[in-house]
């Protein structure tokens, strides 16, 4: 629960704590979206065969830790106004397409986003991102 009250109504200050507590809101979800309800539906009328089918590639990755993205820290000279630039670059030149860090927290740097992706690509987009930093820190961003 997150509770959504002033501070100063609280230790009686003049306001209403009554009023105040009507703010109160769920901030923790309670139910599975829709889509998960029916995926377990379905799992249920399929079996457990099936299940284990499509989660066995996960279990390798399993217990890792940390996010599904990673920060990379752009050269000072592509600080302020040239990341735009270079996320703009790394997506025409080597299709790969990152995230502003500044909108996340962390302006200097690019946030890249790697759940989801099957290994495979995964290795691919990883190559064509290497790639495109590197040619950034040698020759700078060559049209």
């Amino acid at each position: 629960m997150c509770i959504i009250a002033d501070s100063i109504s609280i230790r009686g200050g003049g306001g209403d704590l009554g009023a105040q507590l009507l703010k109160v809101q769920d901030d923790i979800p309670i139910c599975a979206s829709i889509i998960s309800q029916r995926l377990a539906l379905y799992s249920l009328e399929v079996g457990a065969e099936w299940v284990r089918d499509g989660v066995k590639d996960l279990a390798k990755n399993h217990g890792r830790e940390g996010a599904i993205y990673l920060w990379e820290k752009l050269p000072q000279k592509y600080l302020d106004d040239f990341d735009v630039a270079v996320v703009h670059w790394l997506a025409h030149r080597y299709d790969i397409v990152v995230i502003l860090g500044a909108p996340c927290g962390g302006p200097g740097y690019i946030r890249i986003s790697f759940g989801g992706l099957p290994e495979v690509d995964c290795e691919v987009a990883a190559g064509r991102l290497c790639r495109g930093l590197e040619e950034l820190m040698r020759d700078e961003m060559v049209q």
